[in-house]
């Protein structure tokens, strides 16, 4: 088989290969897709990442049946296809995942896997990584609605406007830096991901302000189904929590978002945030679990 493989970066053409090797793992692990082709295209569009040294594409036959990515926030992901595991394939790739992020001087590669993907929760264990967190994949049905909450004087949820996207990117870094060992993400590698993704209009991007002050923002995208409306960031400023802004902001934002015929909402949230309860006493209920494991990264030990 190794005299058959073709490995490379993966670069822009090679995307659909890419999304079709992780399609067939998430199929297989967890019952459904969770990453669509634009998605993926923002992924590679981030300005820290380049796919000539940070991807990787291998193709048996012409056949595309590895994928692997390393990400500046330490995060990677390394698939194969589920007929060709335990031939040595996803070794490979993953050896050169935690390879590239050393390379890049960051103290630990992580990597995520299925609560129902026991092949890979061994794997990555038996590579040194333990879990750092637990994430979840939560839904509101179609015939379940958030209610609005009344606002504190002064405070307005609305679509942002021009000139307010530092600010939005600002609340959420904020928020998400309270996380223990999450690398910040910059404004232009957020723009690449939210600003510019196809399709986001000022439904997508919502602000709850006080005076002119941004103190919340909630960032939404359409699904890869065309009933599909996924909450991507949510966050409150911490002076400003406990007030029902981010429960007005999903509300409005899931509300426009039925409006266009899009009538399951969905958020990923991790237990880092502490919010999980909150969305399950909003009507939300959990389709999905996750582990998202980590393995320090010390430079090899020369033998001798």
């Amino acid at each position: 088989m190794n005299e058959s493989l073709d490995a490379r970066p993966a670069l822009r053409d090679d995307l659909p290969d890419v999304l079709g090797v992780f399609h067939a793992v998430d199929l297989d692990t967890a019952g459904e897709t969770l990453l669509d082709a634009v998605d993926l295209d923002g992924f590679w569009s981030d300005p820290t990442f380049d796919a000539r040294t940070d991807s990787r594409v291998v193709r048996l036959d012409g056949r595309p049946v590895g994928a692997a990515a390393a990400f500046a926030n330490g995060f990677a992901r390394v698939d194969v296809v589920p007929d060709l595991c335990g031939h040595g394939l996803g070794t490979r790739l993953a050896d050169w995942v935690e390879q590239r992020q050393r390379e890049r001087g960051l103290a630990h590669c992580e990597q995520e896997a299925f609560e129902t993907d026991a092949r890979t929760r061994t794997f990555l264990q038996a590579r040194g990584y333990v879990p750092a967190h637990e994430s979840w994949s939560l839904e509101l049905p179609a015939d379940a609605t958030i209610a609005e909450r009344p606002l504190p004087d002064g405070i307005v949820v609305r679509p942002m406007r021009a000139g307010e996207e530092h600010a939005v990117h600002h609340v959420v870094e904020d928020a998400f830096n309270e996380w223990e060992g999450r690398t910040p993400r910059a404004f232009e590698s957020w723009k690449a991901l939210v600003l510019d993704r196809p399709g986001t209009t000022e439904d997508h991007l919502l602000v709850a302000v006080a005076g002119d002050e941004v103190v919340g923002a909630c960032v939404g995208m359409d699904g890869e189904s065309d009933d599909e409306y996924w909450v991507a960031q949510l966050a409150v400023r911490r002076d400003h929590r406990g007030r029902g802004i981010a429960q007005q902001l999903l509300a409005v934002s899931y509300g426009a978002a039925r409006a266009c015929g899009r009538t399951r909402g969905r958020l990923d949230t991790d237990s880092r945030t502490g919010a999980l309860s909150l969305y399950e006493r909003l009507g939300m209920h959990v389709t999905l679990s996750f582990t998202s494991f980590r393995k320090p990264l010390a430079d090899p030990t020369p033998a001798g």
